[in-house]
């Protein structure tokens, strides 16, 4: 992949992706910036820059201000990484800023996560036709995206659905899933969580694992994947933080 400031990569470089919100315990990203007296919650991301949700410190902004922050994602673990962004355009209640790109490697940080949030929206909901019998006959519901990545749940009223979402590493393919409100992390050759005979579980939960699956379920936006569920889902997830 180049540089997210290579032009070839410019409309990806600007793609925002929103980020879920109403989570247990509270948003995937904020910044934090000294002499604000709250951290301020990222409403979308996207390599150009972020729109972040503030109110007290909007009245003293203007376009152009540079600013240093610490970007701070709450994942199944907690990360941090410093930025500097400047200031494009403020609202009553919100801050649009672009992120300053000093060198080609400034923002790398943020290559895995933007693939991420890039994967989760492409999720589709696939017919009943396309689901293998035996899995529709037993309930789950299935979701395709590219990269590859398969999500599947079932029992989606519940407070602790069954579900899992297989993804690729490397060359290797992971699951990350519940069943019977227990969360569990595997890892496999095959991108079949449900039959494949070499998937083997973890003794102890992958935390790289688990944040990957944080962020795939927060980038899937788009509509396919109920709000509600993908909130379930991360919430399970993000439970030891």
């Amino acid at each position: 992949m180049n540089s997210p400031a290579s032009p070839q990569n410019e409309r990806r470089r600007h793609e925002r992706y929103q980020l879920l919100s109403g989570l247990a315990h509270g948003p995937v990203a904020v910044m934090s910036v000294p002499g604000w007296v709250v951290n301020t919650p990222l409403l979308n991301w996207s390599y150009g820059g972020t729109q972040m949700a503030a109110s007290s410190v909007v009245a003293k902004l203007s376009p152009g201000t540079e600013i240093a922050g610490t970007l701070h994602l709450s994942l199944a673990s907690r990360l941090a990484q410093d930025v500097r962004f400047h200031v494009v355009a403020t609202t009553e209640n919100t801050i649009s800023c672009s992120f300053i790109h000093d060198n080609p490697d400034a923002l790398l940080f943020m290559r895995p996560w933007m693939e991420c949030l890039r994967r989760g929206a492409a999720l589709t909901e696939l017919a009943k036709g396309a689901v293998k019998p035996e899995l529709w006959a037993a309930g789950w519901r299935v979701w395709r995206g590219d990269g590859p990545l398969t999500l599947s749940a079932r029992n989606m009223d519940s407070t602790d659905p069954d579900w899992r979402i297989v993804f690729q590493v490397g060359e290797e393919y992971a699951e990350v899933g519940s069943t019977n409100g227990k969360t569990f992390t595997r890892r496999s050759l095959d991108n079949d969580g449900f039959t494949s005979p070499r998937m083997q579980s973890s003794d102890e939960h992958e935390v790289s694992l688990l944040n990957t699956a944080v962020m795939l379920l927060a980038g899937a936006s788009s509509g396919a994947v109920p709000a509600i569920l993908r909130v379930k889902l991360v919430d399970q997830l993000r439970a030891g933080i």
